[in-house]
Order: C-alpha cells, then sequence, then structure tokens
C-alpha cells in the first residue's frame, strides 16, 4: 500500500530542510579541505572570477542530501518498502555513488569531457 501523497511531501520537504542545514554547515570545512587538497579554481584564461575558487562543493551537497534523504528514508523504510524495490534502491544508490566519485576525481585530477560522458 502506498503512503498517502501528504506524507510523502512533508518527509521530502523535511529531507530538504535538513539536507539545506547540513549542506551549509559542511562548506567552510569543504572549502579548507578543497585548498588543503590543491582543488582549487585558479583565475585566468576562460574562468572569470577574480579568486581561486574551491571544486569540491559537491562533496558538502552530496553530504547533506544523504543525510537528509537517507535518514528520512530508514524512518519511514517500514511503510515505503512495498513501493521501492530493493534492487531498485541498490541500483539508484549505486548510480548516485559513482557519478558523485567521478565528480570528486574530476575536481582533484581532472576528467575529459569524453571520460565523464562515457
Amino acid at each position: 500500500m502506498r503512503p498517502p501523497l501528504s506524507e510523502v511531501l512533508l518527509a521530502a520537504a523535511f529531507a530538504a530542510v535538513v539536507a539545506g542545514v547540513v549542506t551549509s554547515l559542511l562548506v567552510p570545512l569543504v572549502v579548507r579541505l578543497a585548498a588543503f587538497l590543491g582543488a582549487m579554481d585558479q583565475p585566468g584564461g576562460r574562468r572569470l572570477q577574480a579568486m581561486p575558487t574551491p571544486r569540491l562543493g559537491g562533496l558538502a551537497i552530496v553530504s547533506g542530501m544523504a543525510l537528509g534523504a537517507g535518514g528520512v528514508a530508514m524512518v519511514e523504510w517500514g511503510d515505503w518498502a512495498t513501493s521501492v524495490g530493493r534492487s531498485e534502491l541498490v541500483a539508484f544508490a549505486l548510480s548516485t555513488f559513482i557519478i558523485f566519485l567521478l565528480g570528486v576525481v574530476d575536481d582533484l585530477v581532472g576528467v575529459s569531457a569524453a571520460k565523464k560522458f562515457l
């Protein structure tokens, strides 16, 4: 049986708020980590910024989303398990992790557009 739409919307709103707060709190730490690892875009060439810009922002975003959406999913899993199959959940989590990992590698060492497309 599917949960009522209002319950799903409330859970999604809560997850979005948690994700936003966690992401906002993690951004300063991620900026320092990017500077430490040298994952910074330097001004010049085609880049229009005046100051070096950190490239690991996806780390804060994924962490916020994982805590927000993952936390709500764990709390509501008893009710939602009948709507989402285990194989679909594993496929979603694995594909999300692969895309996240590709983004981190791209931020640290660079990946060509063709390799990112593949």
